[in-house]
């Protein structure tokens, strides 16, 4: 059987920084399909190869240098970000919606897998209104997709890409009842989670290995959903209880001047340390060795916010312990977790209170990981997330007409 999945956020070559969730799950799927995946260009990427198995087209939608509406911030927050880029998201549209009905023609897929309502569930939708014979097509929600951009407008171009899938996936309950809630049958939509390599990628190092260091780590895009402003100025109160802590922030994103700007202001620069974009291999190190993860995820003003907070897994499975807020979607990795600290969104204070307790605590707290690192490792190891998303194609692809 073939499967023809469309993303827009999707890896440039191997070992890149940018988030690689969906070309894990399609490298999954290659025991059950033969996986094509169709995907924008960009700067300095193949138009097509093959990684890790997974046949990967690109689309061109701009002069190469003009490709930059997806990579490092996302689509939602490179927008907001570059106005200017409003001008190049028709043609992005275009070019996906023609590069869709030529490799549906030539390819001739048995089931379709697009995650993000939009822009990718908004493509195969107008595909099929424009008379492409498609399969039948999940679709995927991640989060931003769901909930930026609410107004009528928006809303309505949602429910119509919605309305051609056969069904819709959410990565976390709250998603789940904001689907409904904005007009979507509940019967079409179901939970399913991205996954984590726990067991292989995301492990934790014995106790001899462990590079004592009093550090708290920031893993994330640096966009405003992360809540890095948040941690910024929450380290004033941590390093008045600690002085040679240090926060270690990992990630690239359009945030990072104002973050350099803010921690200047709040006379906390010397404490940290801006490491851009890393590998995944490289990220593992910093959570194997952080004293804590902090994870402020807050509600941006656009109305995004993270639809699951995996660097959640990623932490825990790899020893470290975690504080982080209370949006309802980092509830479903954490509940019942006491590895796991929960403040309230948006308050520095609250977030080194619990910083301060967990770096004081530091040996209990990764003791308590280590108890609990098996729930999470049921919760989200890609063995079972894979399976399950496998099943929902199959059962798809099964109704396709021969």
């Amino acid at each position: 059987m073939r499967l023809l999945v469309l993303a827009s956020t999707y890896p440039r070559w191997l070992n890149d920084h940018e988030p690689g969730f969906v070309h894990e799950l399609a490298k999954r799927m290659i025991g059950d399909f033969k996986v094509t995946v169709l995907c924008p260009h960009s700067p300095g990427a193949e138009a097509s190869e093959i990684m890790d198995g997974v046949e990967v087209v690109r689309f061109r939608y701009a002069p190469e240098k003009f490709e930059l509406l997806v990579n490092d911030g996302g689509i939602v927050n490179n927008l907001i970000a570059r106005p200017w880029l409003w001008c190049i998201l028709p043609l992005f549209f275009l070019c996906q919606l023609w590069a869709l009905i030529r490799i549906n023609r030539s390819l001739k897929p048995d089931v379709v897998h697009a995650h993000w309502i939009i822009p990718q569930g908004l493509t195969i939708a107008l595909a099929r209104v424009l008379g492409a014979r498609l399969p039948p097509y999940l679709l995927t929600s991640h989060g931003g997709d769901l909930f930026a951009f609410r107004s009528g407008f928006f809303k309505r171009l949602k429910l119509f890409a919605v309305s051609k899938a056969s069904v819709l996936t959410v990565v976390s309950e709250t998603m789940r009842k904001t689907a409904v809630d904005m007009g979507v049958a509940r019967e079409k939509v179901r939970v399913r989670s991205m996954g984590v390599d726990l067991q292989d990628r995301f492990v934790p190092l014995r106790a001899a290995e462990l590079e004592p260091a009093l550090s708290v780590l920031f893993v994330g895009r640096l966009v405003e959903k992360k809540g890095g402003d948040v941690l910024i100025k929450s380290m004033s109160g941590v390093r008045e209880a600690f002085p040679d802590v240090r926060l270690d922030l990992v990630g690239f994103g359009p945030e990072e001047d104002s973050l350099r700007k803010l921690a200047d202001a709040m006379n906390v620069s010397d404490c940290i340390r801006f490491h851009g974009a890393r590998s995944q291999q490289e990220v593992v190190w910093f959570y194997q060795n952080a004293s804590v993860l902090a994870a402020p995820f807050v509600r941006a003003a656009s109305g995004d916010e993270d639809g699951l907070g995996l660097v959640l897994a990623e932490a825990l499975a790899s020893g470290c312990p975690v504080v982080t807020t209370n949006l309802p979607a980092t509830l479903d990795i954490v509940e019942g977790l006491t590895s796991a600290k929960v403040v309230v969104s948006g308050c520095p204070d609250a977030l080194a209170e619990s910083l301060i307790e967990v770096l004081r605590n530091q040996s209990e707290y990764r003791n308590k990981v280590m108890r609990e690192r098996p729930i999470i490792m049921n919760r989200l190891d890609w063995q079972s997330v894979a399976g399950d998303y496998s099943d929902i194609l199959k059962l798809l692809a099964s109704r396709s007409p021969s």
